[in-house]
This record gives C-alpha cells, sequence and structure tokens, in this order.
C-alpha cells in the first residue's frame, strides 16, 4: 500500500527501499505472495516516473531484486517497461552506479526466455544506431573524446554484452549476424581503446554463440584483420586487454588458421606489452595451446627467432615474472597447469631457456 500513487514520494520511496530489502527472504511459491510481488513490481514500473537521478538507482535494485527471485513474474512484464529502462540507459548510462544497475538488470531480465526478444528489440536498434552513428565519426577523422557523448557507445556495447550471451541463433540468428557485421565495420575504422576493448568482448561472445552463423556469412577474414589491427604497433597500447579472450574464440571456434607470422605477431604483443591484463589474456591463449599441443607449441616457439631472441625465451620471460599476478580462478589453474605440462615434458630446450626479469637474477627453467 505504501507504494501506491495516492501516497507521498518520500514514503514510496522509503517503501521501495524496504520492499528491496526484504525482497530476498519471501518466498514466492503460493498465489498470494506472487500476488503482491506483481502488485508490488508495477507499482515500482509507475513509481520510475517520479524518479530522479539520486533515487532511480533504489528502485532498479529493487526490481532486480524481485526479478532475481520471480522468473514468473517477469515473464509477464509488458514490452513498454523495458522501453522505459532503454530510456533510462539513455540518461544515466554515464552515471556508473545507474548505467551498471541497469545493465544488470537486463541481464536478469534476459535469462527469462520469455523476454529475450523483447529486449534485443528495445535495445539492439539503439545500439545500432550507435554504432552507425561513430562509424561516421571515426570516418571523418573525429575521436570519441570529441564526440558530445563519448560514452554513449562504449557503456551501450557493455549492456549488448549481458544480451549476447543468451541470444539463440534459432531465433536470433539475423540479430547475431547484423551485430557482428557492424561491429566489424566499425572497428575497421575505429581508433579509440574503449571500442576495442568493448567491441572485441562483444564479437568474442557473439562468437561463442553463432561461430556457425559468423563463417557461413563470410566474416572469418574481417575477424582475422580485426585483430591484426589490434596489434598493430601504431594502435594505442590498451586496445588490447582481452585480446587474448578473443583469440581464443578465433582459433577454437572460427577455425582461423594458427599461420606462423599470426602466431609470431601474438609474442611480440606479449614481449611489448606493459598491462598485466593484456599479458594474462594472450598467455591463457598460449597456455590452452600448451594443454592440447604441448610438443607441437614448444617445438614452434623454440624455432621462431625476434631479433636474436627465441619465442620460448620471451614467453615464458613474461609468463613466469607476471604468473602470481594474474587473477581469476580459471586463469590462474590454466595457467599454472600449463607450466607444469612444461616441465614434464623434460625437453633440453626449456632447460638450456634463460628466463629474465625474475628479481635481480637470470635463471634456466628447471626441467
Amino acid at each position: 500500500q505504501a507504494l501506491g500513487e495516492q501516497v507521498v514520494l518520500p514514503i514510496r520511496f522509503a517503501a521501495c527501499r524496504a520492499f528491496g530489502q526484504i525482497a530476498k527472504y519471501v518466498k514466492t511459491d503460493n498465489d498470494q505472495t506472487l500476488h503482491v510481488t506483481a502488485s508490488a513490481l508495477t507499482s515500482l514500473f509507475v513509481l520510475l516516473a517520479e524518479a530522479n537521478e539520486n533515487t532511480v538507482h533504489i528502485i532498479i535494485q529493487t526490481i532486480r531484486e524481485l526479478s532475481e527471485r520471480n522468473q514468473a513474474i517477469v515473464s509477464e512484464i509488458p514490452p513498454e517497461h523495458f522501453k522505459k529502462f532503454l530510456e533510462l540507459f539513455r540518461i544515466y548510462h554515464a552515471e556508473a552506479m545507474i548505467g551498471e544497475e541497469i545493465s544488470d538488470l537486463v541481464e536478469v531480465w534476459a535469462k527469462v526466455p520469455a523476454c529475450l526478444n523483447s529486449l534485443v528489440q528495445t535495445f539492439m536498434p539503439y545500439i545500432f544506431d550507435l554504432i552507425d552513428v561513430h562509424q561516421r565519426l571515426f570516418e571523418q577523422g573525429t575521436r570519441l573524446n570529441g564526440y558530445h557523448d563519448a560514452l554513449a557507445l562504449p557503456d551501450s556495447l557493455i549492456l549488448a554484452q549481458r544480451l549476447t550471451k543468451f541470444l539463440n541463433v534459432e531465433t536470433c540468428s539475423e540479430v547475431i549476424v547484423k551485430f557482428y557485421q557492424k561491429l566489424v565495420n566499425l572497428m575497421s575504422v575505429a581508433v579509440d581503446a574503449t571500442i576495442f576493448n568493448q567491441g572485441t568482448e562483444c564479437l568474442r561472445g557473439l562468437i561463442f554463440v553463432g561461430a556457425d552463423l559468423i563463417k557461413e556469412n563470410g566474416l572469418v577474414d574481417q575477424s582475422v584483420a580485426i585483430a591484426h589491427k589490434i596489434m598493430d604497433p601504431s594502435t594505442e597500447s590498451g586496445s588490447a586487454l582481452t585480446l587474448g579472450y578473443y583469440l581464443i574464440q578465433l582459433f577454437s571456434r572460427l577455425s582461423v588458421e594458427m599461420n606462423p607470422e599470426f602466431l609470431k605477431e601474438i609474442v611480440r604483443l606479449v614481449r611489448d606489452s606493459e598491462i598485466l591484463s593484456v599479458t594474462q589474456s594472450l598467455v591463457l591463449l598460449f597456455a590452452r595451446l600448451l594443454h592440447s599441443n604441448s610438443r607441437e607449441i614448444v617445438d614452434f616457439l623454440s624455432n621462431m627467432d625476434i631479433e636474436g631472441a627465441t619465442g620460448l625465451q620471451l614467453l615464458l620471460c613474461r609468463w613466469l615474472k607476471h604468473q602470481y599476478l594474474f587473477t581469476g580462478k580459471y586463469s590462474k589453474n590454466v595457467t599454472a597447469s600449463a607450466l607444469s605440462i612444461l616441465l614434464r615434458l623434460k625437453d633440453q630446450r626449456l632447460s638450456e631457456t634463460i628466463v629474465t626479469g625474475l628479481g635481480e637474477y637470470a635463471t634456466n627453467l628447471e626441467v
């Protein structure tokens, strides 16, 4: 009752906050509770019209709490409510807390199959239009920091990442292909690190759900070209934060050939990068390769010459220097276990590889 339109706003917002706090403890396994929750959700959508930048996050958080525990109710949300959140995103995407809360809520809704198509139809046309606008800007030589809303596209790509992981090739094939094509076209002319980083995250998500579609539509070569562009020395060094994860998708799902020059280019980037996340993502790529083709990878890296050093030496120097700094359970486990695979090979070339950068000493990798 305290959420009703006839109640003064301060009490309605207080009731909203209270409802969000108790929602996690409410069991929705009976009709009465479901009815009350559905009614509260409707009142919260109405309350959005009265919110401002200081209060809207309270409503969004409460709607998310209710949505996470009531998929049956979420499936009944009318599409016009999703449009309200698109408008909120347009206004508040650059507000860190609000923009992130909206993206989190969209992901919660996207998990409900009955909502996914409505969410895609609501948000993706807006994102497509933004991509088109920014492609024209880049083609004219304009950088993001010269645009009046520089964060509009990067923030929208973050939201898109939340949606793409749930796309189904049977119902969303057209959206998958269209989004992928627009992204590779944009990134072929982009110059800003944020676009490369968020763009590659979206691309790898689309590859994960629709690799066959991407191959069927002849988009593999463009995908590889984007990787080469990011690795180009003239590209901003911060553009490759998630490149390794993108390359993993290229090799494993798009069946891109691991030719010697391509891998040599990757090793050079490992050697030259001064950003930990870049190093970690690229080392993870080689760690995964070692898990499946350990001797072949060691042979290849040992025979690779890069300005007087072998690829194996350059990779291990960076890898062993930063292994203890890697984050994420998966990355730490895969890279550590790959090192144990190397040791079990008992390859003499590993004993002869001098690894520098470990403290003030240079050491051989003992086998």
